[in-house]
């Protein structure tokens, strides 16, 4: 199982979230489409999704659907640059762990990654050039 999958179509942003939490210690995976996501969850299970709803193949509310009714990820964040309040309730009461709206405080990388580990806890092992310590030793 791997940490985290980041689904965002928008490169700069996707970069940005894949570094921050891969430099903290998780093992990520980005993807910049639907399609490459649902590949991606073929190959593993995640403990949290990161979701733009806003995805240029598909709507991203549609695999945010589909992992709820699935064990594929056992959290989903949604990060959109959609701040509407009736849209974050409704995906909020359908099983969202956060809510969190693109250049809002929350989405700043301090604060961010702070909710990550509120949700999976400090990152679970030390990896020495993409490979978990233990297989290393």
């Amino acid at each position: 199982m791997r940490d985290i999958l980041i689904v965002e179509d928008g490169q700069q942003e996707r970069e940005r979230l894949e570094k921050l939490f891969g430099s903290a210690g998780y093992q990520v995976t980005a993807c910049c489409s639907v399609a490459a996501a649902e590949a991606s969850l073929t190959e593993s299970k995640y403990r949290l999704a990161i979701l733009d709803i806003g995805l240029g193949d598909k709507s991203g509310s549609l695999l945010f659907d589909k992992l709820k009714k699935s064990d594929v990820v056992s959290y989903v964040i949604i990060f959109t640059g959609n701040p509407s309040v009736h849209l974050k309730q409704r995906l909020m009461a359908d099983g969202a762990a956060d809510y969190i709206v693109k250049a809002s405080p929350e989405a700043q990388s301090e604060q961010f990654l702070g909710r990550v580990v509120e949700l999976l806890g400090e990152p679970q092992g030390i990896v020495a050039h993409g490979m978990p310590l233990e297989e290393f030793i």
